[in-house]
């Protein structure tokens, strides 16, 4: 058992409650902990126990973002951003709804411009996409479409080129830029004169302006005709500068990747997007583009170093057509676009991730977060070496204690000078810890693996329990982890294979199944997006849901369940309305494990209850003949009516049969409690024959089957049934003991408990 114990969540929740988000935590674990251990009686390895939140957890954390760090994956940069005005924290943009509200807080989210820390997944886009090929399958289902949706098509490739900024202001230097293109020869062999962003983008910002341009001074030699609808046909001449929308030259270039030439970067008020900000951007290809060699003409630009021609104009495929004339690259000189692809893959490969091939539709994981309950980011930054990452054996880096609970807006680590203010292992000079911490799913990245070596001290994981155990068996988690979590999962465990050798394959798990959202009964406010818990709601003359405060309508729905949301369902107040097992076999019934669910104590709880009945009264039933010293129990002298009903036989087979499949293969419980419960009926119906069911062994040992069946759906349930039907058997005459007991297809020992017993065989399996 772990607990992702970092997170909003649970910081926004010890806000509201005036406590400190390390013991409110801490005081929720505790009780879960009760919840699962005692209450619902689950058997987990406790010795194995993980918090995200302890500091001998988190130390391996940062452990593993220094490595992605040293690695090059882990970089930081200037980027727009989804902010939380509520959380005050940025949102990965899977956290926006459709409406543009924080998934967490329900507020209108704002963009933008800060630095902030990413992992470079779009440089292992290859590599997972392949990676999908070792675990294609039926057991996958649809969450291998899920990821390859996820991953996109990798049908370009990213360049990054250095960013040199000619402004004195120094916060951005050391910049990098990510552009993509279809065409990786051209910006490698020079044959571009600028790169162009467009209104989207962070870098069409006063900042990286020249300061002519943003006063409207005329920076420009170029006169524009303009004409008007209002002038009624008439023309006129106005300086190029004073039009706006209209190009211009930014304060930026870029650095080319292999000569060191420094690329002009521009404002093209054309360029849009439709797949996201940070993809406009583009090429410019003056040889090629005849609207980037008017931009390059208009704005003086010179020409490129490196000179294109055309092979041959009736060839229709650009990478053949397009030939490179003459390059700064005397290699280049000669090759076609698609030699030079090869050739600039070749060339930039292992070089710090300056060219990869990815999709154009994704973007790197971000993450860095402005929260304190989180791990920090084992960084320091000097004014002498720059980013420096903490030495190992000064890790964790500990989050300072609180004195006083957190208020709303409150940033603890960028306040806490004491904590702030360190000096550079390297050089020993005054320098400053990160106050950004990571985003939680970095710390349930790589949990699976803690679960192997809870206690180590000294590493990760042991690479012998590594080698002997990766990859999982089975990942089960909510449908919700197909995706993200699992794309994140993936990309550290490619990572600690590739880059470290940890692991003994890159992919981390053998198996995912996906589970269906809890969904809870939601009221949120259509006007701000407030959630309001259910205690605060009333119901008008229309049944309309209303917030008893205000009287204000609310909108009622279904939404999974989180502490958010306000939806959740205290288990304990369940358990002790209806018991442990009933609530479990209603969570379980109805629905397959990937399909929602939504939580309704109604009509299928009822119809458990009344199985449970049912399961009574034929263990009652058996204890009450047991008592009747006249009963005929089964023996050699008497025909097992059952033995000849085909139907029955069939039946019972197919049935055991199907409760095997879905145990083993599909996971699908509500169909083993079908067929459970199918099974019940069909013995009920033939329990009226009386006392005649108790001399047919086909009989009892269907019963015991059933029992047995149950058991990992209600252990507790079924060691009550088991102990009523045992003690009942071991009543009977010695001699029909040993009778039922000699048959080849019995195997239950009646003295044992019901987890001791062997499941039951479909036919054929022995």
């Amino acid at each position: 058992m772990g607990w992702d114990a970092f997170g909003l969540p649970a910081e926004n929740a010890a806000i509201d409650r005036g406590v400190l988000p390390d013991e409110w935590t801490r005081k929720n674990i505790q009780n879960m902990r009760k919840q699962l251990r005692d209450d619902m009686k689950l058997s987990f390895d406790w010795t194995r126990e993980i918090a995200t939140c302890n500091p001998n957890y988190y130390r391996w954390t940062q452990w593993l973002f220094i490595k992605l760090f040293e690695a090059g994956l882990a970089y930081k940069r200037l980027a727009e951003v989804n902010w939380d005005p509520v959380d005050k924290t940025v949102l990965a943009n899977e956290l926006v709804d459709a409406e543009g509200r924080s998934w967490r807080s329900g507020a209108l989210v704002e963009k933008r411009a800060m630095r902030q820390w990413f992992f470079r997944t779009l440089a292992y886009s290859e590599s997972l996409k392949e990676g999908l090929g070792e675990i294609r399958g039926q057991q996958w289902r649809d969450v291998i479409q899920m990821q390859e949706g996820w991953i996109g098509p990798n049908d370009g490739f990213v360049v990054e080129f250095d960013l040199v900024f000619h402004s004195t202001d120094k916060e951005h230097q050391g910049e990098r830029l990510a552009v993509f293109t279809k065409q990786p020869g051209l910006a490698a062999a020079g044959a571009i004169s600028f790169v162009a962003v467009g209104p989207q983008s962070i870098f069409w910002n006063e900042r990286f302006r020249f300061p002519q341009n943003i006063c409207g001074v005329n920076g420009s030699r170029k006169l524009v005709v303009t004409s008007s609808c209002s002038s009624l046909g008439k023309l006129s001449v106005q300086p190029a500068a004073s039009c706006h929308p209209w190009p211009e030259r930014l304060n930026i270039s870029a650095k080319h990747l292999l000569t060191g030439t420094y690329i002009p970067l521009v404002y093209d008020p054309e360029l849009h997007s439709s797949v996201g900000y940070e993809t406009v951007i583009e090429l410019g290809t003056p040889d090629i583009c005849n609207r980037h060699r008017e931009l390059s003409r208009f704005l003086d630009l010179p020409p490129p170093e490196c000179q294109i021609d055309l092979t041959s104009p009736a060839e229709t495929d650009n990478e053949l057509r397009i030939r490179i004339k003459r390059s700064p690259l005397p290699e280049f000189n000669g090759l076609n676009l698609r030699e030079a692809t090869a050739l600039a893959v070749s060339k930039l490969k292992g070089s710090e991730y300056r060219l990869y091939r990815c999709s154009r539709y994704r973007k790197d994981w971000s993450v860095s977060r402005q929260r304190y309950w989180a791990t920090p980011i084992p960084l320091i930054y000097c004014p002498n070496c720059g980013t420096v990452p903490v030495p190992e054996e000064d890790l964790p880096v500990e989050l300072p204690p609180l004195k006083v609970p957190l208020k709303r807006g409150d940033v603890p680590l960028k306040e806490n000078t004491e904590w702030r203010h360190t000096t550079c292992p390297r050089c020993g000079s005054p320098a400053e810890r990160e106050v950004d911490t990571l985003d939680t799913f970095v710390d349930s990245s790589w949990y699976y693996l803690r679960f192997l070596d809870p206690t180590n001290s000294k590493e990760i994981c042991s690479r012998d329990n590594a080698h002997k155990h990766i990859p999982v068996d089975i990942y089960i988690g909510g449908i919700e982890h197909a995706i993200r979590h699992l794309f994140y999962a993936r990309f550290i465990a490619h990572f600690l294979h590739r880059e470290l050798g940890l692991l003994p394959c890159q992919e981390p798990f053998r198996r995912f199944l996906p589970v269906g959202l809890v969904m809870g009964r939601t009221f949120r406010s259509p006007v701000t997006g407030q959630y309001f818990p259910a205690q605060d709601i009333d119901k008008d003359s229309s049944g309309n849901a209303r917030a008893k405060a205000t009287g204000e309508a609310v909108v009622e729905s279904w939404e999974k369940m989180s502490k958010s949301k306000l939806n959740g369902v205290d288990p304990s107040e369940v358990f002790a309305r209806y018991g442990v097992e009933l609530t479990r076999l209603t969570m379980l019934a109805s629905v397959g494990p990937h399909a929602a669910r939504q939580w309704n104590e109604g009509e299928i709880l009822r119809g458990v209850k009344k199985w449970q009945s049912r399961l009574w009264n034929l263990i009652g039933q058996i204890i009450e003949f047991s008592n009747d010293p006249s009963i005929l129990w089964p023996s050699a002298d008497r025909t097992d009516y059952l033995v000849a009903d085909k139907d029955f036989l069939q039946t019972y087979a197919h049935i055991v049969k199907q409760v095997h499949h879905h145990y083993g293969e599909s996971f699908v419980l509500s169909a083993v409690i079908a067929n459970l419960q199918k099974l019940t009926s069909i013995l009920l119906k033939h329990s009226r024959v009386g006392e005649r069911c108790m001399s047919s062994r086909t009989y009892l040992k269907a019963l015991a089957d059933l029992i047995v069946m149950l058991h990992p759906l209600a252990p507790l349930f079924t060691c009550e049934l088991w102990r009523g039907f045992s003690l009942a058997l071991c009543s009977a005459p010695s001699e029909a003991l040993h009778y039922l007991q000699a048959a080849p297809d019995w195997h239950y020992h009646l003295q044992r408990d019901v987890m001791e017993q062997r499941f039951p065989r479909a036919m054929g399996q022995g």
